[in-house]
């Protein structure tokens, strides 16, 4: 049963950073775990202090986009750190920050242009491309970047760090490797690319890491058309059993506890959830938690190491946004 844990007048956002989960809305962001909020601080933008050591006033962050790297110690965003001007015209000036625990505020570094989680690590590449660590490691730069394999790293979207420091990402353009999902073992410099399962139409395929004895977890659809849900374990796919709805946005997730459920809202806004049952039946979950709201337009969901699940969920009422965060052990 999904419980109500927090309410914002501003949508909620999940992060997921080696194996922690963050919720932030506003100018606030709150570890999320064992179904508390817990260290919740009121978060601000400080450009880096000056030669006298003085930090620039603070900015309210409105909104933060994805944050990568580690919590607390080396965690990364972009967001507005200031003003500019164009033709005398204000326009919010874009940045990369990095938290600052003992300030309680994020605090601009003009001289990283991107930071992204690698291993157990976390990686950036500065304003003239130079590649560096940004946690206080001195180890080589992992082959796959520092030889150019991928260029674009910046603009990859999907990918994906265990705790454990393995990385699944999906290259799209390199010089050196072709186009697909591959998995970065952590300490190994060779990449294993990953075998899709036959007639799959690998530009509509997301891959996640499962849990033990699931490897990945695959979700898009045939080249036939037809939607294709299945897992690895020990290198050999396994179908799922056809998904009981085909419209909206379909996620499917793998709990620690080695279950499969699915989150579905569909083109008229019905949020609907699905447990898997011996492996055969898709049973749907009942869900009572919004029943005197609208329907959702948005959500996001999260899966602690726990078995926790982390739904939040974004009403537009009248052109105002209603962002409500539940909980639930699945």
């Amino acid at each position: 049963m999904f419980t109500a844990i927090a309410h914002s007048p501003q949508p909620i956002q999940l992060h997921q950073l080696q194996g922690t989960i963050l919720a932030s809305t506003g100018p606030y962001i709150a570890r999320a775990q064992d179904g508390q909020l817990l260290d919740q601080r009121k978060t601000e933008v400080v450009r880096p202090p000056n030669a006298q050591g003085e930090y620039s006033s603070p900015l309210a962050t409105e909104y933060l986009r994805s944050i990568d790297g580690r919590w607390p110690d080396s965690a990364w965003t972009s967001t507005q750190v200031g003003w500019a001007l164009s033709r005398k015209t204000p326009y919010p000036r874009e940045g990369m920050v990095r938290w600052n625990e003992e300030r309680g505020q994020w605090v601009e570094q003009p001289d990283i242009a991107w930071a992204r989680g690698w291993g157990d690590g976390v990686l950036a590449g500065s304003v003239d491309g130079e590649l560096r660590w940004v946690d206080g490691s001195d180890r080589p730069i992992p082959p796959a970047l520092a030889e150019g394999l991928i260029p674009d790293f910046l603009s990859v979207s999907r990918c994906r760090v265990t705790k454990a420091g393995d990385v699944l990402l999906e290259i799209q353009r390199s010089p050196h490797l072709a186009p697909g999902w591959w998995i970065f073992p952590r300490g190994e410099c060779k990449p294993e690319r990953v075998v899709l399962p036959p007639d799959m139409d690998e530009t509509q395929v997301s891959l996640a890491f499962g849990h033990s004895p699931c490897e990945l977890v695959v979700e898009g659809r045939m080249k036939s058309g037809e939607p294709f849900y299945a897992y690895r374990d020990q290198g050999v796919w396994h179908p799922l059993p056809p998904l009981p709805t085909d419209s909206g946005w379909t996620r499917l997730m793998n709990t620690p506890s080695g279950d499969f459920t699915i989150i579905s809202l569909d083109h008229s806004s019905l949020f609907s959830m699905y447990r898997l049952v011996r492996q055969e039946v898709w049973e749907p979950m009942p869900i009572f938690f919004y029943a005197n709201r609208c329907f959702p337009s948005m959500y996001e969901f999260e899966i602690g190491e726990g078995g926790d699940l982390w739904l939040a969920l974004e009403f537009s009422i009248s052109g105002m946004h209603d962002g409500m965060l539940y909980h639930a052990r699945i």
